[in-house]
């Protein structure tokens, strides 16, 4: 929800990236944690011109990790 608050994922699209992180499309991916919900993300945005997806993927790496001192 926070993703789609600060405007760094469409909200049309959080419903897929709750399915992915839900039933992941990939074994790998089936931990509870920080990595499997970015993957969640990550899967969601390969339907965005690659632009878009670089830098959605960028700003959720940061959301998620809290990297960005402004997201603490």
């Amino acid at each position: 929800m926070e993703a789609g608050r600060r405007q760094l994922f469409p909200w049309s699209k959080l419903g897929k990236v709750e399915k992915a992180w839900r039933e992941p499309p990939h074994p790998e991916f089936r931990e509870r944690n920080g990595w499997s919900l970015y993957n969640a993300f990550t899967e969601t945005s390969k339907e965005f011109p690659m632009r878009k997806e670089m830098k959605s993927c960028d700003q959720i790496r940061r959301l998620i990790i809290s990297e960005n001192p402004s997201h603490r």
